[in-house]
Parts: C-alpha cells; structure tokens; sequence
C-alpha cells in the first residue's frame, strides 16, 4: 500500500476512565450533649417590681378620686395641694425614678451581660471552630472530588467526541480536489473495518450510524471518481488517436498532392509532345494532312491543388505494397510523325482516367471518414494510382 493511501486518520476508542481511590474521611466521635442553661426572664423580672406598685397606686387613685376641694379657702386650697404632691411623689414621679433606676441597671446589665457572654463564647468557640475546619474540609474535598468527576467526565465525553468527528471526515476527505478512485477505496476499506464495541460506551451506537452514513456517501463518491477517471482516460484515448489520425490524414494528404503535382507535370509534358508531333505532321503534309495526323486536345483536367483532405478519422492502417516500377513515357512514329499523336492521346487519356480516379479517391474519404479495412483499402488504391502515373513510391 503506498503512502497516499494512508492518509485517513485512524478511529480508536478512547480508554476507559480509572477511578481513583476515595480519600479516608476522618471519623470524630460526636461531642456530649450540652446541659442547657434556664435563664430568667428579664422582662418578667423587671416588670415584677412594678406589679408590686400597683396595689399602692389603685389606693392612692381611689383616695382621691372624686374629690372636691374649696381652693377659695386657704384650708381647702392647702388641701388641695397637698393631695396633688401626694399623687405626684408617691404616684407618677415615683414610677418614672423606678423607671430610670431600671433602665440604668438594664443598660448596665446589656453591658455586664455582653461581656459575660462574651467570656462564656470563649469556652465553646475554638473547639467550634475545630469541628468546623474539618465540616469545612469535607465539604471542600466532596467539591473538589465533584469537580474531578466532572472534568473526568467531560474528558471522556470530549474524547469520544473527537473520535466521532473523525469518522464524517473521512468523507471531508474523500471531497478533496485531486482525490483518486483508489485513494477513496483505501479509505471506504479503511472506515468499514473499524468495530464500536464497548470502549466506546453509550456512543457506540452513534458511531456505528455515522459509520454507515458516511460509508454511504463515500460509495457514492467512490461511483463518481471512477465514471471521471474512466471518461477521462476515453477522453485521452480519444485525444491521441485525433492526433494519430490526423497525422495519417497529412501524410495521405502529401501522398496525394504530390501524386496531383506528378500528373500535372506529366501531363505538361505529354501535351508540350503532342504539340511537337501535331507541329511535325503539320510540317511533313503541307499540301493535304490527313485528318488522322491532326491532334487531339487534351481533356481539361481538374486542378488537383484543390483537392484537400478532410479531418475525418481514419484508423491506423499499413501502408500499402510497393508499386511497380515507374513507366516511361515514350512516343514512338515514323518518318512522317504519323503515330506519335495517337500515343499521345492514350498517354494523355490514361493521366485523365488516373486523376479521375484519384479525385473520386478523394470524394469518398471527404463525404465518409473510413474504417480500418477502408483505410487500409485507400492506401492500396493510392499506391497503385501513383504506380500507373509512373509516380516514385512515397
């Protein structure tokens, strides 16, 4: 297997996580229970000491209740006085002197009590703070095992993850310009051959269905690149043999035009000979020519420069078998020149039927590109054209 056929990642399961070993949790026996402490009531306490006033109180209001003084008279007026100093220093104003006397020592007892409460905190606080250090340490060794298990946890999930993204990017992959038929085939065999057991854990199933998704997709592209290459390589096939025949084409074509340039040069000559012998029977019967001894024209002749191959294809055929020797042109006459325009005339008709033949040879290769065996039947007919127009083999 060549190295291009290894470029797909490969699909591996992730290993399964190793839990650690749990910590050993201190075990502290639980503390006595604490004797709770009855405290009096502060407010039952200080409203005793005006409840015991009450009684005194409803006997001074009822002894002066509905009284009427003569404050007109100076025996009613003391009266009236002295009841109301009575009333006031053993009624409202001792009241408000109990009051603040109250209120002093309950301020002095919020600061007294603070202070006390503040020595008796001292005797429980360090030892509550010690349990707390260590409630405190447990909570934070269950957040940081916590935390582990998730990070543990996004770890492997992040690994599966990944190896799951690799499988859709074989098909990423295969998309790539220049991808072969055979490049994706390695990577179809490479992808089927990989197994989800359980070291994949709840995504073996997911990536079992994303195996067979992009399996399918990848066969589906796999189709595609072969059809392309395929086309491409008729294309090619194609290319070369346009070339190949159009190179056979241009040397049929030399073949002939020089073939046209031969007969054309040949056909000069015969008529530059009819000429000469049409001239020497004129010369030697001056008087009476016989009719005989006058000489034919030449039948016009189509120009063969004219004559051009098409580009229709034409397969690769053998040349064919060399043509027999040149012949020689030669007219012979008598004394009086009598033949020689009757030689000429052949000679001149056989050039024509030739060209003729050639011009027809042409017709056909124009009008329908030949097969093989048509081809191979051409060059035969131009070989033996050239042979009966005494033309060297090309």
């Amino acid at each position: 297997m060549t190295t291009d056929l290894l470029d797909f990642p490969p699909i591996e399961a992730p290993p399964l996580p190793v839990a650690k070993p749990a910590a050993p949790v201190a075990v502290v026996e639980p503390a006595a229970a604490p004797v709770a402490a009855v405290a009096p009531s502060i407010k039952d306490t200080v409203l005793a000491q005006f409840k015991g006033a009450e009684a005194g109180l409803l006997v001074l209001a009822e002894k002066y209740r509905a009284v009427a003084y003569d404050c007109k008279t100076t025996k009613g007026m003391a009266e009236a006085v002295a009841a109301r100093a009575d009333l006031r220093d053993n009624g409202r104003l001792a009241l408000t002197k109990a009051e603040k006397i109250v209120k002093a020592d309950v301020n002095d007892l919020k600061r007294v009590m603070a202070d006390e409460v503040e020595r008796l905190v001292a005797i429980v606080k360090p030892i509550e703070d010690a349990i707390d250090a260590q409630i405190q340490a447990e909570v934070q060794r269950k957040a940081a095992e916590k935390a582990e298990r998730e990070r543990v946890e996004a770890e492997r999930v992040s690994a599966h993850r990944e190896r799951l993204a690799k499988i859709p990017a074989y098909l990423t992959h295969c998309q790539q310009p220049g991808m072969t038929a055979a490049r994706i085939e390695a990577g179809i065999a490479k992808l089927a051959a990989a197994t989800f057991g359980p070291e994949w854990q709840e995504f073996a199933i997911q990536a079992a269905d994303a195996q067979c998704k992009t399996l399918e997709a990848m066969r589906a592209l796999h189709t595609q690149a072969v059809e392309r290459e395929a086309e491409a390589l008729r294309l090619e096939a194609q290319r070369e043999e346009q070339a190949r025949v159009a190179a056979q084409q241009a040397e049929l074509q030399r073949q002939l035009d020089e073939a046209a340039e031969a007969l054309r040069v040949q056909q000069e000559a015969l008529a530059a000979q009819q000429a000469a012998a049409t001239a020497a029977v004129i010369s030697a019967s001056l008087v009476n020519p016989p009719p005989e001894a006058l000489s034919v024209p030449p039948t016009p002749l189509a120009d063969p420069a004219t004559l051009v191959l098409s580009d229709a294809t034409i397969s690769n055929p053998p040349f064919a078998a060399a043509p027999e020797s040149a012949k020689t042109i030669e007219v012979e006459s008598d004394s009086t020149g009598a033949a020689a325009p009757a030689a000429a005339a052949e000679t001149l008709a056989e050039c024509q039927a030739v060209l003729a033949e050639a011009l027809a040879l042409l017709d056909e290769l124009i009008c329908k590109p030949p097969t093989k065996k048509q081809s191979a039947r051409l060059f035969a007919q131009v070989a033996a054209l050239r042979a009966r127009g005494g033309l060297p083999r090309a």
